[in-house]
């Protein structure tokens, strides 16, 4: 087996959960390549005890790199570290820090994380030969439009200036990673998503769509095809902590995006978790911390729950409320700055917003906006809707993947000119 491999691919980090797409191209025109390498975990960490018994869990050992991190410390990643009491856990905290996630060490362990769940899903970790693997990367990665173009930049750098080593432990099998990043872009969250469904080419449009329907089990794709029918858009990626909205304007039927024109809301569905949980216990509802609040509103609707949910139902109609207006404030001062014909809303916090403490969705959001907007603009307001956060979500992923093949294309085609320059250069030598 090789001791090399040239992983080439999309990792969109969200507040809650990460998503990758990473493939070995041997055609990076064809992007795709297997829809099975498609992974999704929870965006959090833990620190291993020295007293914790590990057996098969995913540990992360971060040895060096450029990026903002923590080192030569264990940490459990993804699903093994939700298992781990909640004092160790390190989970995105955007809004309380006011920091970006470029700033937070959690960053570089998720997307280290991604290339772990590469490594063990494809039974790498069992069959490598030796204890260390070289890794060449060629990525795409999504940061929060608050970040900025500075910090997007100041990411990129940290990606491929390297090196990268880290060491994944399963069970009683141990690999180091040294991972090289060749070339990276980093895209606002939601802007990759818009590209992937402009791809020129039909079929692969339709492979993208398929592969998204049997990924999240839906079957309808018609918001993307109404998507399509607009000129000027606004994306809205709701999130955990923050609302990002991600401008786009129409030229001859291609979306370009504009970053002058977006704008991110240090705002999200934590924010209407944890008011609903300051105003229960404040009325004296019982419930340790907010988590357990989250897991209640997920529960089902049985008859152990529903009482509970009754009593809480009422505050968080109330925090929401406030959260749509504090988003409306926010769309309408976004709106007055550029001509929307659509605002194409996604991500976990729209779909929680649309939803009661019970579970059913009953659109708040949607009604609330499209009212406002029709109050501001009249008959010519932009129109809102939504689609599931997933697919969001899992087109955004896909996008990156696009935009990291087309790295590694430009980089083939850029060594083969050089190397047919050489050819020239050696027969224009010998024929003197």
């Amino acid at each position: 087996m090789n001791k090399k491999l040239i992983l080439t691919g999309g990792i969109d980090v969200g507040n809650s959960d990460t998503k990758s797409y990473l493939n070995i191209l041997t055609n990076p025109k064809n992007f795709l390549g297997n829809p099975g390498s498609l992974n999704t975990f929870p965006s959090i960490i833990a620190e291993k005890s020295p007293v914790d018994v590990s057996k098969n869990d995913l540990i992360l050992n971060v040895i060096q790199t450029p990026l903002k991190s923590t080192l030569g410390k264990l940490y459990y990643v993804g699903e093994d570290a939700k298992l781990r009491s909640s004092n160790y856990h390190k989970t995105f905290d955007i809004q309380s820090k006011n920091i970006s996630k470029v700033d937070e060490d959690l960053l570089s362990f998720l997307v280290f994380g991604s290339f772990a769940q590469y490594i063990l899903k494809n039974g790498i970790m069992d069959s490598w030969k030796g204890n260390e693997i070289e890794i060449e990367a060629y990525l795409g990665v999504s940061l929060p439009i608050s970040d900025g173009v500075n910090k997007h930049n100041q990411y990129v750098d940290g990606l491929t200036r390297g090196p990268h080593t880290f060491v994944i432990n399963k069970g009683e099998r141990s690999l180091t990673v040294n991972l090289t990043v060749k070339k990276a872009i980093a895209l606002a969250e939601g802007e990759a998503g818009v590209y992937i469904f402009q791809h020129p080419t039909p079929t692969i449009r339709k492979q993208i769509e398929e592969l998204i329907f049997k990924t999240i089990g839906q079957n309808d794709f018609d918001p993307y095809e109404e998507f399509l029918k607009y000129a000027n858009i606004q994306t809205l990626d709701g999130g955990g902590a923050t609302f990002d909205s991600a401008n786009f304007y129409d030229k001859n039927g291609v979306k370009f995006f504009d970053p002058t024109a977006s704008r991110s809301l240090a705002e999200g569905a934590m924010t209407a978790f944890n008011e609903t949980y300051y105003y229960g216990t404040q009325n004296g509802l019982q419930l340790p911390d907010t988590t357990a609040l989250i897991n209640l509103f997920n529960r089902p609707t049985d008859h152990l729950t529903s009482r509970n949910k009754r009593a809480w139902s009422q505050y968080w109609n109330q925090a929401r409320k406030n959260l749509i207006e504090k988003l409306i404030d926010f769309i309408s001062e976004v709106s007055s700055k550029a001509n929307f014909d659509l605002i194409y809303a996604f991500g976990g916090g729209i779909t929680t917003l649309n939803k009661d403490f019970f579970g059913n969705e009953d659109n708040w959001l949607n009604l609330a906006m499209n009212n406002k907007l029709h109050d501001i603009y009249g008959d010519n307001a932009p129109f809102m809707i939504t689609v599931d956060g997933e697919i969001g979500r899992y087109a955004n992923t896909f996008g990156l993947s696009m935009q990291a093949a087309a790295l590694h294309f430009e980089e083939i085609n850029s060594a083969n000119s050089e190397s047919e320059k050489k050819k020239k250069a050696s027969k224009e030598v010998n024929a003197k």
